[in-house]
């Protein structure tokens, strides 16, 4: 395993294939949010100079004067949060043979807890509008007359969701 991950970073290495993103510039510098781990070598531009980097080796420290100052530690990614996009679940409750079952009840539960619930129409199917995307749902189904290998889903709301689909045995 070692060696896979030493060949795929040294084939983004060589490749220049890494990612940088430019957080600060100006005058004669820019400062990037890249490292090379093990890395090393001279950096320098205008008044600054970084010498043997290797893989932010300082994490936690702070360093400052009254004109700048430097924070060094782990690049962190920003955090994943919902967003204000909003999506739909839908799908099917049908027997083993494919026909509709009406009067199903259908159970949205949402990442915070509040519960939505549907019943399905006379072909088996139910809808769930305005979901928020970026959370993890649980949707089940409950019948009178019927029971389900699996009566319940989990999902992870990205886009929309349809042909979610149960089947029901008598």
């Amino acid at each position: 395993m070692k060696n896979i991950i030493t060949k795929i970073i040294t084939f983004l290495f060589l490749s220049g294939s890494f990612a940088s993103a430019q957080i600060a510039g100006g005058g004669n510098f820019t400062l990037d949010q890249s490292v090379i781990g093990s890395g090393g070598g001279k950096s320098a531009g205008g008044n600054f100079v970084v010498e043997g980097t290797n893989a932010q080796a300082i994490a936690g420290t702070r360093s400052s004067n009254p004109t700048t100052g430097l924070h060094s530690g782990f690049w962190n990614d920003s955090p994943l949060v919902p967003t204000a996009a909003t999506v739909s679940v839908s799908g099917r409750v049908v027997t083993a043979e494919g026909q509709g079952i009406r009067n199903v009840a259908v159970t949205l539960t949402k990442s915070d807890g509040t519960i939505q619930t549907a019943v399905t129409g006379s072909f088996g199917f139910y809808n769930f509008a305005e979901i928020e995307t970026g959370q993890t749902v649980i949707i089940s189904v409950r019948a009178k007359r019927f029971t389900f290998q699996q009566p319940t889903i989990v999902l992870n709301i990205a886009e929309n969701a349809s042909e979610i689909n149960f089947t029901g045995h008598e």
